[in-house]
């Protein structure tokens, strides 16, 4: 069976709903998963035509815009009710080299500050998990390179 789609008239944030489950949902006033406003499903919403199946662009296509990229902010991601959200890769990588900081000190905490930076904006719209992994890798990235400038300090003008 085909679905209808709902949007959320604040964010556009689209739903899926089977034909069965329309009698649950019509005149009902539901809460947005993105923007957390309440919005009402209205019937009419039932008679438009089955969404098409979301695209993701390669870096080569272009749009009315210019390129697009699967790596734009704003780029088509489906919600499913139920779907896992995915965890950040950038923010698993800063909590790991925010670890192995302490074993190599410039390489690995200057790079768990770039990825704990990156994985922060990722997470920063609720799509992905792994926010405090973001957090921590940056954290532990920072504190290694402060230990190492203040034993490199502490050498140098111990001479």
């Amino acid at each position: 069976m085909a679905s209808s789609q709902i949007n959320c008239p604040n964010c556009g944030q689209s739903y899926f709903v089977q034909p069965e489950q329309w009698a649950q949902y019509a005149g009902q006033t539901i809460n947005c998963t993105r923007c957390g406003k309440e919005f009402q499903v209205t019937p009419q919403a039932a008679t438009q035509p089955p969404p098409m199946p979301v695209q993701y662009a390669s870096p080569m296509q272009t749009n009315a815009v210019g390129p697009t990229s699967p790596f734009q902010p704003n780029a088509p991601i489906p919600y499913y009710p139920g779907a896992p959200i995915p965890t950040s890769g950038w923010a698993v990588a800063s909590l790991v080299t925010g670890l192995l900081a302490f074993c190599v000190p410039i390489l690995a905490g200057g790079f768990a500050i770039v990825s704990g930076a990156i994985g922060m904006s990722q997470t920063a719209n609720g799509r992905m998990k792994g926010r405090g992994m973001a957090v921590a890798g940056l954290i532990l990235g920072v504190l290694s390179m402060l230990f190492y400038a203040l034993v490199f300090i502490g050498s140098v003008t111990s001479r």
